[in-house]
Formats: structure tokens, C-alpha cells, sequence
């Protein structure tokens, strides 16, 4: 892991760009929570260390580096942590299935569980197997960091996340049924679609899917609909795309 950080470092010293939106990740990753220094490791205990590298992600309206760690790196002993982990069952929803039903609707919306796995801590007793290494500037010292919640990477986050989704859907969905029932079978990992029959029925849905992920700490982002009474609502940065088009105007999305 220390190999692999010393050479992660040298690209950083030569891509300028690279160094500032990896910094800049990480930097995030730190103020939220979601990685804490180490401050008294314990070498003698069992733990992890994981190295890891940055990802582009084309086309995104989000931040187009994102910090993947590397959970299929060998160790000493000869396996990697996803080598040993329990992954679970497969939980994601059949995406055809997703899509015929997504046809029905005359009013339908896409929307991102924003920082999905972010938003999910692992147990304390966990997070000393999904150790980083990490410093800013070559001249500090490496600082060994424990990563708080679910994490890009290994092999049964994915498992983990759709999970508590579903768990959130039992313990709070007497409250939002609808929305229960969309997060339970209209979403794949980290995406939902959906819709209604019409503007109204669409917006109640909305709604509740708000209301419903922000009780298990969830906010949605990346709306799209070919309802622009469904954005107006929203804030301008919770819009994959711009509330108000021109009629010239004639944009394509992925779905």
C-alpha cells in the first residue's frame, strides 16, 4: 500500500490538474467524516490497509475524479480484503424490469441517491480493515486514516448500501407507501425511476421520495423529467438539467 502511495504521489507532482481534483476529493472526504486520522494504531491488531487511485467519470455533471480504493490488492497473506469478505446476496432490482415499467408513466422523473455509499457508517470495530495512507504535501509525514463508512471499491458494499435502503423502506415506509414501494423496486443501486400518471400524482411521489431518504440521513440530486413542473421546485443544483429550456432547445439523456 505504502508502494502504491509513493507512486500515486509522483503522478500527482506532474499533473497539475489531477493533484488539485484529487485534493480537493479528499479534502471533501476528511471535512465530512468519512475518513479520521488514526491517531493511535494499534500495527498489532488485525487490519487492513487499502491502496487506492482516482477514476474520471466522463460526461458527469458531478466532480469528474472520484477516489476508488482498492480492496483487491493482495496482502501479506497472500489475499485481498474482497477475497474474504461475505458480499450477500444480489439485491439489485432486474434493470429491464425497471425500464418497461418507466414506460408506462406519462409523467416520469430520474433521480441519484447522492453519495450513496457515503452516507452509510460502517461499525467502529470495522473501520481499522479499510485503513488509507495519505498526506497533502510530500514534506508531511504519511498519516495512516480509518474510512468511516461504506466504501468504493470492495466487494460487498454494494450489498450493504441496497440494504439499508431496504431496511429504511420497512422501518419508515408506513409513513411514505408509495415511495416505500419505488425504493423497494424501481431503483438499481443508486438510482431511481419512476413516475406517474400525471403532474400531480408524480409530484406527490417526489415528495415522499424526499421525505422518505431524508429520513435515513439520503438526499437526492440529478433530477431529470420531461416535467419542468417537477424541477421548478427543486434547487438549481439538485437539476441534472437546467429548469427552464428553450424551445430550440432539444436535450438528450441517458437513462
Amino acid at each position: 500500500a505504502e508502494r502504491r502511495f509513493r507512486s500515486l504521489e509522483m503522478k500527482l507532482q506532474t499533473d497539475s490538474e489531477f493533484r488539485k481534483m484529487y485534493l480537493d476529493f479528499m479534502s471533501e472526504y476528511h471535512a465530512l467524516g468519512h475518513m479520521v486520522e488514526w491517531s493511535d494504531p494499534d500495527w498489532s491488531s488485525p487490519h487492513n490497509v487499502l491502496p487506492h487511485h482516482g477514476v474520471f467519470k466522463a460526461h458527469s455533471s458531478t466532480p469528474k475524479l472520484r477516489t476508488v480504493f482498492d480492496a483487491s490488492c493482495k496482502t501479506s497473506s497472500g489475499l485481498s480484503l474482497n477475497d474474504v469478505l461475505m458480499t450477500g446476496p444480489k439485491f439489485q432490482n432486474n434493470i429491464c424490469d425497471i425500464l418497461i415499467n418507466f414506460r408506462l408513466h406519462n409523467v416520469f422523473f430520474c433521480t441519484d441517491i447522492r453519495h450513496m455509499f457515503r452516507a452509510i457508517k460502517v461499525h467502529p470495530n470495522d473501520q481499522r480493515f479499510q485503513l488509507i495512507l495519505w498526506r497533502n504535501l510530500p514534506s508531511q509525514t504519511i498519516s495512516t486514516y480509518k474510512l468511516t463508512t461504506v466504501t468504493y471499491g470492495m466487494s460487498s458494499s454494494p450489498y450493504l448500501a441496497i440494504r439499508t435502503l431496504r431496511q429504511l423502506a420497512e422501518d419508515e415506509g408506513h409513513k411514505f407507501p408509495r415511495a416505500a414501494e419505488v425504493l423497494q423496486h424501481q431503483s438499481y443501486v443508486g438510482d431511481i425511476i419512476s413516475g406517474g400518471s400525471s403532474v400531480e400524482e408524480a409530484l406527490e411521489l417526489q415528495n415522499q421520495l424526499i421525505q422518505l431518504l431524508k429520513l435515513g440521513g439520503f438526499e437526492l440530486r440529478k433530477w431529470i423529467s420531461n416535467s419542468p413542473q417537477l424541477l421548478q421546485g427543486l434547487p438549481q443544483d439538485h437539476c441534472e438539467i437546467p429548469v427552464f429550456l428553450q424551445q430550440s432547445e432539444n436535450p438528450h439523456f441517458s437513462i
